[in-house]
């Protein structure tokens, strides 16, 4: 088990949008506020009965005057040790800048005896603060500056969620008994309740997050993955692919040769519902420029393929053995230097090793097969949709790590991968979580990949990716200009 170096980090949940980084209009003193001017990430405090607590308020405004935020507020109260968010939604007036905000629903578990709140302020453009009331009678003011953030809006708006009622926008108390048995209140952020119903006491959120195994699906360790020539097999079989991995020539090369493979030496044991695929092999030779010089067509080749992969086969099979798109595009990346000409001879031997290693029945042989097919039709991998193996865990290395991810780009893709992430999901999330793996090679270790992987929302998102007075990780300053240059290149 790798030990993970950085446990001296505190955790922390943020649910404020952390690649958005909102571009602010300037106003003229005077004239009416554009909606989008109130955008952006404000730091500040609020008063209740349990006196100050920090406030950490994401705005974001809509063209047709509704505005949605994301409320975080800390424990104890004054500090940044942890974090607690719901989300709220109302209207905005532009031409005023006032705002008015009801809560919608819990986005961290709560933490015991807290209900939710809402809020009446207004926006000053000249100031970029905001100021108002906490909606609830045991409470008083808040007030927040904006952060200091980059000029690049990467990911969508939150996605809208209907206004809370009056009722249960009405905050419960978090009660304590005081001397003689007397109950004291203080009122903060907490368990959405009604008139009727008490605060939901939750389990304490004080350790880190555990992302789910997705069930019992196999790990293999590193010195496993260190007998492969490519990364492209390791990042399938461990479910990290991002959305149009299909894309990749790599991933149709390692798509056909896992089929022809298997057709090879596993036919035995291919379903009932299997079919013949006929395929030609061509041969091409190329001068030092990349210039096809000869192609040379070989015998039809009969490969016996599971009928659910028969139709992406032939896909890949056609355009790796033509001059289509893909190929010219496989061409210019050897040409430029920005891969290896033996990068896609390599997959081919890499899956042949894992055959030799591999049984045909194994668990792990069914894992890299169904997330091959998954990958090929856009669904999301065994790994994201929770989905297990029977016999995985006797197949698992005992020195794998225990997390769900051991590579960043993993993490990174499936959270934007999974659907209760689609708020937060950037136009091109793919290529963002490529730009950023790739900048941190030789940057951050195995244990720090894990670490921010494995709890991409709160360790990276909420930590590394906001500004700087934003985050208490003390690896910022080395992984924060990181997140800067691919935000102006994935635009």
């Amino acid at each position: 088990m790798i030990r993970n170096r950085l446990i001296a980090i505190a955790p922390r949940w943020s649910f404020l949008a952390v690649l958005a980084y909102w571009m602010c209009a300037s106003n003229t003193h005077g004239q009416s506020a554009a909606p989008a001017a109130i955008n952006g990430v404000y730091n500040g405090s609020y008063r209740c009965a349990q006196g100050p607590t920090t406030l950490k308020l994401f705005l974001h405004a809509s063209a047709d005057g509704s505005l949605t935020g994301i409320f975080t507020f800390y424990l104890p109260p004054g500090s940044h040790n942890q974090a607690y968010s719901f989300s709220l939604s109302g209207p905005l007036d532009a031409a005023t800048g006032k705002f008015r905000l009801s809560p919608d629903k819990w986005e961290t578990p709560p933490p015991p005896n807290y209900s939710m709140v809402g809020m009446e302020g207004a926006f000053d453009p000249d100031s970029g603060q905001v100021a108002g009331k906490i909606a609830s009678g045991a409470c008083g003011a808040f007030q927040a500056k904006r952060g200091r953030s980059a000029t690049m809006a990467l990911e969508k708006e939150p996605a809208k969620t209907p206004v809370a009622s009056t009722a249960s926008a009405t905050p419960a108390s978090r009660s304590d008994t005081g001397p003689a048995g007397q109950s004291k209140s203080a009122t903060a952020p907490g368990v959405s309740t009604s008139t009727t119903a008490a605060a939901r006491p939750v389990t304490s959120s004080s350790s880190p997050a555990q992302t789910g195994t997705g069930g019992a699906l196999v790990r293999k360790s590193k010195a496993y993955w260190d007998n492969y020539r490519s990364d492209i097999i390791r990042q399938v079989f461990d479910g990290g692919f991002g959305s149009d991995v299909d894309e990749s020539t790599e991933f149709r090369v390692l798509f056909t040769s896992h089929v022809e493979t298997f057709s090879k030496k596993c036919r035995a044991y291919l379903p009932a519902r299997h079919e013949t695929v006929t395929v030609t092999q061509v041969t091409t030779r190329s001068d030092r420029y990349g210039n096809v010089v000869s192609r040379q067509n070989s015998q039809p080749m009969a490969v016996e393929v599971d009928s659910r992969f028969a139709p992406k086969y032939r896909k890949y099979a056609a355009s790796l053995g033509s001059t289509s798109a893909e190929s010219l595009g496989a061409a210019i990346g050897i040409m430029s230097g920005r891969v290896s000409a033996n990068t896609y001879f390599d997959i081919g031997l890499d899956a042949d090793r894992f055959f030799q290693t591999e049984s045909c029945q194994s668990a792990a042989m069914r894992q890299l097969g169904d997330n091959l097919l998954r990958g090929a039709t856009g669904q999301l991998s065994l790994q994201q949709a929770g989905v297990s193996i029977a016999g995985a865990s006797a197949e698992t290395d005992k020195s794998a790590p225990t997390g769900r991810f051991t590579r960043f780009i993993d993490g990174c893709n499936a959270f934007y991968r999974d659907p209760a992430n689609a708020r937060y999901r950037k136009l091109d999330s793919d290529a963002w979580c490529k730009c950023l793996s790739d900048q941190y090679q030789h940057v951050m270790t195995p244990e720090q990949e894990s670490y921010y992987a494995n709890d991409y929302a709160r360790h990276f998102r909420g930590e590394i990716a906001q500004p700087r007075e934003s985050s208490t990780d003390p690896a910022w300053p080395r992984l924060h200009p990181a997140v800067e240059r691919c935000a102006a290149t994935t635009r």
